[in-house]
């Protein structure tokens, strides 16, 4: 909001209203998060991962996480994996900033677990052509 402040005199010789300068002011909030990533979710290999958080607040940063670790370039409000692989299976966070002068403060999201789940797979194969004796 913009405020001004008008100061009136009521001198005989030179009654005048002079007003300030604009001062503008801004409420600095801590950061909140409104809508949390999906909580538990599994997917197929070579599916795609999306996850997603929605907060508020000033000067908001993000950076994500995948099992506690910190994943490089990572620094939106959304995550994505194209195509995901067996490795991708993990406990996804983000940690959400607010850069705000009288607030400055760190959130963490919910744990959004990812399953991935790989189809079936035949590793030894039976052994072709055999004959047995009774």
């Amino acid at each position: 909001d913009t405020y001004t402040v008008a100061v009136t005199s009521s001198g005989v010789c030179l009654p005048a209203t002079v007003t300030s300068n604009n001062a503008v002011v801004g409420v600095d909030v801590a950061p909140l998060i409104s809508v949390q990533p999906t909580a538990s979710q599994t997917i197929c290999v070579g599916d795609a991962l999306n996850l997603s958080v929605t907060a508020s607040g000033a000067s908001l940063g993000y950076q994500w996480y995948k099992d506690g670790v910190l994943i490089g370039g990572e620094t939106s409000s959304t995550f994505s994996i194209g195509s995901v692989v067996a490795g991708d299976d993990a406990a996804y966070t983000v940690e959400i900033t607010s850069g705000g002068v009288c607030t400055p403060a760190t959130i963490l999201s919910n744990i959004a677990d990812v399953t991935v789940d790989s189809p079936a797979a035949i590793s030894v194969q039976p052994t072709a052509n055999q004959t047995l004796c009774e």
